[in-house]
């Protein structure tokens, strides 16, 4: 894959994670579904397998790795947020 390609896989990737940070996996519109998190997380964190996989340099394989930690942080802490794990049942 030429190097042009793989940074438009990357940011594809970012851009179809921030879509879905608008509304299917927000708290607002309550639990994802199924098709939504195959969407909005799994076709990003495959693009940016491909990504990984069409740098060359160490360091770019190692940002590309966080950033795909960063996409499952930032959904794993939202599906808890819709779930009520830190809601105030005090």
């Amino acid at each position: 894959m030429s190097k042009k390609r793989t940074v438009t896989v990357n940011i594809l990737a970012f851009l179809i994670f921030g879509l879905g940070l608008l509304s299917p996996l927000t708290p607002s519109t309550g639990m994802p579904g199924i098709g939504s998190l195959i969407i909005y997380v799994g076709l990003p964190l495959i693009l940016l397998l491909n990504a990984w996989r069409g740098y060359s340099h160490q360091m770019a394989k190692y940002v590309v790795v966080l950033q795909g930690l960063c996409i499952l942080a930032v959904t794993g802490w939202l599906l808890l947020l819709q779930a009520g794990i830190f809601s105030n049942a005090g």
